[in-house]
């Protein structure tokens, strides 16, 4: 008869991994619509349509050249008020040394320091006009809020931008890289999902519909509330998507665990 030996092991209670799958829906983690905030003719459009675009790239340029006329007469006019101010503070000094040897009454004392208040808020009134000036002059420059994909741009050089919500934007700038994935999971997994939070193991996988690809993230977002009617939670997870893999809008395969 014959007998096999049997190497046998402490039984240990570990936890089991939790995985399931569902459909999630790509989202961009920002979105900016990009709108005129001041009215004008278009001069220069600077980017391609599709074209990645970086925050603070110039992609507009307006006709600026009324708001810069009335920026160099604001600036002229603070000059010529800081030169009216020091005149008057020359004439209190010359004041302060007649009156102080009794050749000059303290009424002109007065009146000398009388003026330079009045140019000193005169002068704070114009470098405030001058500032709100340049604010708008620079609404002239349109320039990326946010690193992404541009779309197609909706107006072209020698079109005149509209200000307003129902206006036409410039374009749309969708944040690819990183980027979101949704998806909705039943309210059970909500204490798996809260872990999965902090538990740098735990990992998304999507797999992208069409091609078979797939590609990992990580649980970013939990929704603050479960939503009753189906008593699902919506989760979003994250992707570095460098490779551009994930495009907003998609729907994909998603297994988490």
């Amino acid at each position: 008869m014959l007998f096999r030996s049997v190497l046998l092991g402490a039984a240990k209670r570990e936890p089991v991994p939790v995985q399931f799958e569902t459909i999630g829906t790509v989202q961009p983690v920002a979105s900016v619509t990009l709108r005129p905030r001041v009215e004008g003719q278009i001069l220069e459009v600077l980017f391609a349509d599709g074209a990645l675009v970086k925050a603070g790239d110039v992609l507009v340029r307006l006709d600026s050249r009324g708001i810069d006329a009335q920026v160099r007469q604001a600036e002229a006019t603070v000059q010529r008020t800081t030169a009216q101010l020091e005149q008057a503070q020359r004439d209190v000094s010359r004041n302060e040394a007649l009156a102080a040897n009794e050749f000059a009454s303290k009424v002109n004392l007065e009146n000398a320091k009388t003026q330079v208040a009045t140019y000193t808020a005169q002068l704070t009134s114009d470098r405030a006009a001058l500032e709100n000036l340049r604010v708008t002059q620079s609404y002239y420059t349109i320039s990326a809020p946010i690193s992404g994909r541009a779309g197609v741009a909706g107006l072209k050089p020698g079109n005149i931008a509209k200000t307003g919500d129902g206006s036409v934007p410039f374009t749309i700038i969708n944040q690819i890289s990183p980027i979101y994935v949704a998806f909705s999971t039943p309210q059970r997994f909500l204490p798996d999902l809260k872990g999965a939070l902090s538990d740098k193991g735990s990992s998304v996988e999507a797999t992208i519909q069409g091609v078979g690809e797939k590609v990992k993230g990580k649980i970013a977002v939990i929704d603050n509330a479960v939503d009753t009617a189906s008593g699902t939670v919506m989760v979003r997870a994250v992707f570095d998507n460098e490779k551009e893999a994930l495009w907003p809008g998609r729907s994909e395969e998603h297994t988490s665990e």
